[in-house]
């Protein structure tokens, strides 16, 4: 009987290794793009659109920019995070960023959470991390970043940034706020310990 049950696993175990390699393609070693074809061709006409759109001007439009916000909801993302007490009232743009997303950084770390919470919002989001796990990615850092920097009365965003490299096919998501004292954006990065990138004088850049 065992001898009987030795041959019946071992053509089960055969059958299972052609399904495999009859229906599951290797791709070890076989960049993303290559995996999906149209996915190069679509990349690589992009990139021809970009080398053959010419050199680039100067941008002569003024910049506005319009972001519409619920008072009431901004009013209680400040009240629940006690915003007040993490800057002083007077204290510059760029002040009021890193004082923000420092706080955001030390509070949650960076991590690929394994549940996904209900609703991305500010306060939930921090309440996730209280009664959830006590970490996420880069994407959720951002969110959340972005709430408290509008309610705190700053013109934020948060933006995905992709890499040069054709065969990586991850992101990183980051916050951009808007300076008026300087007239541009600058990029603050809550997931790498609120890092950001400034120029020889400590200028922020975007």
């Amino acid at each position: 009987m065992k001898k009987v049950l030795k041959v019946i696993w071992g053509i089960f175990a055969v059958i299972g290794i052609w399904c495999t390699l009859r229906f599951f393609p290797v791709i070890s070693g076989n960049s993303y793009l290559s995996m999906y074809p149209s996915t190069k061709a679509r990349y690589s006409e992009f990139v021809d659109l970009l080398r053959e759109s010419g050199p680039f001007e100067k941008d002569t439009v003024a910049f506005e920019m319009h972001i519409i916000q619920d008072p009431v909801r901004a009013e209680e993302i400040r009240d629940y995070f006690q915003l007040d007490k993490l800057y002083d009232a007077d204290a510059d743009t760029w002040t009021k960023a890193l004082a923000i997303g420092k706080f955001v950084a030390k509070n949650i770390p960076h991590d690929n959470q394994e549940i996904e919470p209900d609703h991305r919002n500010a306060i939930d989001l921090w309440e996730y991390t209280k009664n959830v796990a006590p970490a996420f990615n880069c994407r959720l850092h951002s969110i959340l970043t972005f709430e408290l920097m509008l309610a705190a009365g700053l013109d934020a965003r948060y933006v995905t940034c992709f890499p040069e490299d054709e065969n990586d096919n991850d992101c990183h998501v980051m916050n951009e706020v808007w300076l008026p004292e300087l007239g541009k954006w600058a990029m603050i990065d809550t997931d790498m310990d609120g890092n950001y990138a400034s120029d020889l004088d400590g200028t922020p850049l975007s």
